[in-house]
């Protein structure tokens, strides 16, 4: 009689091959050697970069930036025992510091890694040459267009009113002009839309000549003229700037317009503050213009991190009209001015030397030229929705007479905002 033969499972089989496995003790030696050479040679050569750069003067850390972290950590550790209440309640405000410090913490290793500084640029410009892929900041588009990701999902994503959890701009914008115009100030609205919506056809090839916006938008420029807020679209002003020109009104590799575009749409605003009738009549105040060309690289393309040798692909060239005093000295604004602007990088690119692209000829500049007035202003670079209302509110609360003269305030932020910016009302008294 037959019987079936004992067939080992793979498992059984893996276990004999490993027992009868000899290893002697050099090849032993020689593995372990390597693997511990392997491993200790990245922090060994990213200690001895530290040391020599911060020997050159290109930074400030003696030792990497992982010995950093026992820092934090203590840090987080003394606002929980500083922190008033029960224990959960201490420990929820450590962990509310910690985590922002742990995510900083992993971002310095990163920018300050040797090996992300050799290997980053060159990858990612093969991603972005050869397959089209960007990064977790920036999608590549069509003739060399970059976009800054925010902004087109901005425009592709859902509707940004009626978002659970979250305060509705409308309302905000509404309360910040109701509170400006018990104080007989007139609030102008003016959402700067992001490249994708002005130029959809560089970036998905489907252009049909018509801005692009997120399906809310529209509603949102309804909702606020009901109210009785005036608002500055200028989505059609640059669509149809565009389209005469024949010329971009944006940057190709950066998130910001051009000085045509911005210089539009300031002539636009002075026009719409000029039929307001809010202003005292006044003689020009003889500003004129200084062109001068400016070159530099693009947010959007700094952020691909390109190669040093490649940088130059992303350089581009503006001409300014960079506007000077009656005497020939650089503009500069008046606290006493009539006209406030609140703003965001959109209106200080081309006034803050420290971006890249010349100074004296940015939004506030072309504004006070086209109207022939003293300006006011405040401005951040970033959350340019939420910090200058937060600065205006510390402002009155140390001098709640700052707004006296003041006729006019023109509230300029980039569009995207509308989607992931703090829209929390804030009381100016």
């Amino acid at each position: 009689m037959l019987t079936d033969r004992y067939k080992p499972t793979r498992e059984e089989q893996a276990r004999e091959e490993i027992r009868r496995t000899r290893v002697t003790p050099a090849l032993a030696r020689i593995t372990v050697g390597l693997f511990l050479a392997f491993i200790g040679v990245v922090p060994l050569i990213q200690h001895l970069d530290v040391f020599n750069r911060h020997r050159l003067g290109f930074g400030e850390r003696v030792w990497p930036a992982c010995y950093g972290l026992a820092a934090r950590l203590r840090a987080a550790i003394q606002v929980g025992a500083d922190a008033p209440g029960s224990l959960p309640r201490r420990v929820f405000a450590a962990n509310r510091r910690l985590l922002p410090e742990l995510n900083s913490y992993t971002l310095e290793i990163e920018e300050t890694s040797w090996l992300t500084r050799l290997a980053l640029p060159p990858t990612q410009l093969a991603m972005t040459r050869w397959f089209g892929v960007g990064n977790e900041k920036v999608y590549p588009g069509r003739g060399g267009w970059l976009f800054y990701r925010p902004d087109v999902d901005f425009v592709a994503g859902p509707s940004f009113l009626g978002l659970k959890g979250r305060p509705d701009p409308v309302a905000c914008v509404a309360d910040f002009a109701r509170q400006l115009d018990v104080r007989g100030i007139r609030l102008i609205v003016l959402p700067v839309p992001p490249k994708a919506a002005i130029y959809p056809g560089r970036f998905a090839g489907l252009d049909n000549g018509a801005p692009l916006h997120n399906p809310a938008f529209p509603e949102f420029i309804g909702r606020l003229r009901q109210a009785g807020v005036t608002v500055l679209d200028v989505a059609p002003i640059l669509e149809q700037g565009s389209r005469q020109t024949g010329r971009p009104l944006y940057l190709a590799t950066d998130t910001h317009w051009r000085p045509e575009g911005m210089e539009l749409v300031a002539r636009e605003l002075a026009k719409l503050i000029s039929g307001a009738g809010v202003l005292a009549t006044r003689p020009p105040a003889g500003y004129r213009r200084q062109k001068i060309t400016v070159t530099s690289l693009g947010d959007t393309a700094a952020m691909l991190k390109p190669p040093e040798s490649k940088e130059t692909a992303g350089l581009e060239t503006v001409a300014l009209s960079q506007i000077l005093l009656p005497d020939g000295m650089r503009w500069t604004k008046s606290r006493e001015a009539e006209i406030l602007l609140l703003g965001d990088s959109f209106a200080n690119i081309y006034s803050l030397a420290s971006l890249g692209w010349g100074a004296s000829a940015g939004l506030v500049e072309q504004l006070a030229f086209y109207l022939q007035r003293p300006l006011d202003s405040i401005t951040f670079n970033d959350r340019g929705a939420y910090a200058t209302r937060q600065e205006l509110s510390r402002l009155m609360k140390q001098n709640p007479g700052c707004l006296r003269g003041k006729k006019c305030v023109v509230w300029e932020f980039a569009a995207r905002e509308l989607a992931f910016g703090d829209w929390t009302s804030i009381a100016l008294d």
